[in-house]
């Protein structure tokens, strides 16, 4: 029964539209099984959050929206905009234990706060949520802790507007500085570096360098993320996330960041070219490539080749063939070869050990086989040995035979 409980619990675990993977847009629920979804999903509060890799550990099902503070003579009120996607998450407060919120809502009814982690904290349902509290204070503290998730933030002292101003570690500081309207104008210059390596399946590590000034907002841009791929991680000093569509949506502030993305393909592609989805997204992409002659050979064509020592690359991406790629203008991976085309030959000794049948009419053979092998990874017998039991390394084999070769291997 345990075992079939089992079987049932994966069948529509990996069968509901939240876990599916995104690239496959989801599988429907068989009928018979649609009755079900519920109690599958009891224990699984968070299957419909983003994930990384398909590892269903690895989501994120918060996504803040500004933090506004207004300062008083007294103390401050915030309010801020929050979607969760799951039941049971931990929302963060601005404040810390020397500066805790008061009268905090959530949706407009009181809610308990609670220290999570050292710091005051909701625990949150799903869907939008709307937050609001105050502080209360004789004499205003220079900076206010900020949840590191949230990078769009607007202040106002005695109403006026003020340049919000985080520092690295999350905290915002409160000293009177200029009006907002005095900072400089919004802009954004973006560039893509990408490091393709050659293996199974074909990985894409991808640095993104952004230049901003302005005031702190909240982008899509992209494509991120390339088609047929998925991410393994993704490293970020601003809070941001990939959307199914592979774009990247990061709130950010003024600065200049680099976010790091890790993934591998899902398919075998030959062409690579940039996806410049939004006006602000740049037209080329520069791209490295490392290969692997162990694994196959391997020529590059379409994008043209520039110089690396001419660029800005990351640390690691240096050394390697560097290309300019654009829309038009793809990188093309043409295949020679697979595995290595000069293998060397076959290094083995061979101890063997005989006893004679009592009768003369045949032997017992123990083999004791050492070395290397580049190629041909089957050892045949001879046809007039039979094989009993074979091990390598210690470890039991299973002697098989090969249509249309004489003996066992």
């Amino acid at each position: 029964m345990t075992r079939l409980v089992r079987l049932l619990f994966s069948i529509l675990l990996f069968t509901l539209p939240g876990i599916a993977p995104a690239a496959t847009g989801g599988t429907a629920i068989p009928e018979p099984l649609a009755p079900w979804r519920d109690w599958v999903l009891r224990d699984q509060p968070e299957h419909g959050c983003p994930e990384l890799a398909r590892q269903p550990g690895l989501r994120h099902c918060l996504w803040p929206g500004v933090l506004d503070i207004a300062l008083t003579p007294g103390g401050a009120e915030f309010r801020q905009h929050w979607d969760s996607l799951a039941d049971g998450q931990w929302l963060m407060l601005p404040g810390d234990a020397g500066h805790w919120p008061r009268a905090v809502t959530i949706d407009g009814a009181p809610a308990p706060v609670i220290e999570h982690e050292g710091r005051p904290a909701l625990v949150v349902g799903a869907g939008a949520h709307e937050v609001a509290g105050q502080f209360v204070w004789e004499q205003p503290p220079q900076s206010l802790a900020v949840d590191p998730g949230t990078a769009l933030v607007t202040l106002r002292r005695d109403g006026a507007l003020q340049r919000a101003e985080l520092d690295a570690g999350h905290r915002l500081w409160l000293r009177a500085g200029r009006p907002a309207d005095s900072a400089a104008a919004d802009s954004l210059r973006i560039e893509v570096f990408r490091r393709l390596d050659d293996a199974v399946p074909l990985r894409l590590h991808t640095e993104l360098r952004l230049t901003v000034t302005g005031s702190a907002r909240e982008i899509l841009v992209g494509r991120l993320l390339p088609a047929e791929s998925e991410t393994i991680a993704l490293e970020s000093p601003l809070p941001a996330r990939i959307e199914a569509d592979g774009r990247l949506r990061v709130q950010m502030r003024p600065g200049e960041w680099r976010l790091l993305l890790d993934s591998r393909y899902t398919a075998a592609p030959e062409r690579f070219a940039a996806e410049p989805l939004d006006p602000q997204w740049p037209a080329q992409e520069i791209w490295t490539f490392r290969a692997d002659p162990n694994l196959r050979g391997v020529r590059l064509g379409g994008a043209p080749a520039v110089d690396p020592a001419r660029l800005d690359l990351p640390p690691d991406f240096g050394g390697l063939p560097t290309h300019l790629v654009t829309a038009d203008t793809p990188l093309t991976l043409t295949e020679d070869y697979r595995g290595d085309a000069n293998p060397a030959a076959p290094r083995l000794h061979l101890e063997r050990e005989l006893w004679l049948d009592f009768d003369g009419g045949g032997a017992t053979v123990r083999d004791r086989i050492g070395g290397s092998l580049s190629q041909g990874w089957r050892l045949q017998a001879a046809p007039t040995l039979a094989l009993g039991r074979v091990a390598v390394d210690g470890v039991p084999q299973v002697v098989t035979r090969v249509p249309g070769l004489p003996g066992q291997g």
